[in-house]
């Protein structure tokens, strides 16, 4: 979520030259609860909250700070890693192994505290406690898997999705430019959608090192685009050409961008990505 994924530097890599642009959809997970981040100076306790038989999740801090790790079962059974360890622990309600070796990673300088949680029992709960060993500092913990699981106490920040994070794509957020429309079976209402406002499950930036995400938002809500002769879109969301149906998401939005680049492009075909 820094940018520094092998992915993400080589989609950097990439625009070395001018005349390239990639746009980035920013990922529809702002309502998902899959993140978490606080500035941990004293023992601070986040849920994770398994909405399968696993999940799996990810915390980075600065390489100077070092925290010791609680996982509480549901069931009242707990481990405690020290930094440099490692813990595993079968319990009633399922296993869990916590990896807190956090040797900093050559991309970033960073440490990672890796946690895995398998045999678990949908919606139950497992606390998770950071407690400062040598300093605190600034923690941010992620879902890996939106449809595996989330934190009770999710946020919608830092949830950009990869590649998003990279320094030099155009990230495309969503925002509401429709929010009714004429079906095959009448008059439709996206509820819950506000024109002109953000889309609710647009991703929301910072990243993780501090820098503005999205670029730009672009319409994402909802949008009426080709509808395939296979496809089995139910029929409130199919348009009576036949032709079209409504769809929406940042994979909606970036599109709009991308067009914009390409006539950009055709206009000056020597724009570098920051110019662009």
């Amino acid at each position: 979520h820094d940018g520094q994924s092998g992915f993400e530097q080589a989609v950097d890599a990439f625009l070395d030259r001018p005349g390239r642009a990639i746009v980035v959809a920013a990922g529809n997970e702002a309502g998902e609860k899959i993140h978490v981040g606080a500035e941990v100076r004293a023992p601070t306790s986040w849920h994770l909250v398994p909405e399968s038989s696993s999940v799996s999740a990810s915390f980075w801090h600065p390489a100077q700070a070092a925290f010791a790790v609680e996982v509480l079962a549901p069931t009242g059974e707990s481990t405690y890693v020290l930094p440099g360890g490692q813990g595993y622990l079968t319990t009633p309600a399922g296993q869990v192994w916590v990896d807190n070796t956090g040797f900093p990673d050559p991309r970033n300088g960073d440490r990672e505290i890796y946690l895995q949680l398998t045999g678990v029992v949908p919606g139950s709960s497992w606390a998770v406690t950071l407690d400062p060993v040598v300093q605190g500092g600034r923690v941010d913990g992620w879902v890996e898997d939106p449809t595996a699981g989330h934190f009770a106490e999710g946020d919608a920040s830092r949830t950009i999705a990869e590649p998003g994070n990279a320094q030099r794509v155009i990230t495309v957020g969503a925002y509401v430019t429709k929010d009714r429309w004429t079906s095959v079976v009448g008059e439709q209402h996206g509820e819950g959608y506000t024109l002109g406002e953000l889309a609710s499950f647009s991703s929301r930036g910072p990243t993780r090192d501090g820098r503005l995400k999205p670029d730009l938002c672009a319409p994402g809500a909802w949008i009426a685009s080709a509808l395939s002769r296979a496809a089995a879109e139910p029929d409130w969301l199919r348009l009576p050409d036949g032709q079209h149906f409504m769809l929406l998401g940042t994979s909606m939005a970036a599109p709009h961008v991308a067009g914009a680049c390409a006539l950009l492009f055709s206009l000056e075909g020597g724009l570098a990505w920051d110019e662009i």
